[in-house]
């Protein structure tokens, strides 16, 4: 095989992958996704740890529908802060609705632990089913 032969068969099996990984890549329009990768890289960039995500049902009042979702970080008290400012200021994933801190003793250690849980809320306007 010659060089420009070879390279094109890489180039070949390179546009194949990207079809497949393409299927799998996060819709961020999808806010339960959206929610995630941003506390996610949060969590990453900022020692604390992503330990729970749980979605609630729906609930529609008049025509807005409200979709609520928690996360659960456990860190340290400023870096649970940063998170409430970064969710609040620098990222459009919803409204924070509610926070609660909790802290507990590690079991087998002496270790004090703290969790935050952020309840986030978004409405999302229903269409007018006369229109």
């Amino acid at each position: 095989m010659n060089d420009e032969s070879e390279l094109y068969l890489l180039q070949s099996k390179n546009r194949m992958l990207d079809e497949i990984l393409n299927k799998f890549l996060l819709d961020t329009l999808d806010y339960a996704k959206n929610l995630l990768a941003v506390a996610g890289n949060f969590c990453n960039a900022n020692n604390l740890q992503l330990k729970e995500y749980k979605p609630f049902p729906a609930t529609q009042t008049d025509s807005i529908k409200t979709v609520t979702r928690s996360i659960t970080v456990q860190g340290e008290f400023i870096n649970c802060l940063l998170l409430l400012n970064h969710l609040e200021t620098r990222s459009d994933v919803g409204r924070i609705s509610s926070v609660n801190f909790k802290s507990f003793s590690a079991p087998g250690n002496s270790e004090t632990l703290l969790n935050c849980t952020v309840f986030i809320q978004n409405l999302i306007p229903t269409k007018n089913e006369t229109n």
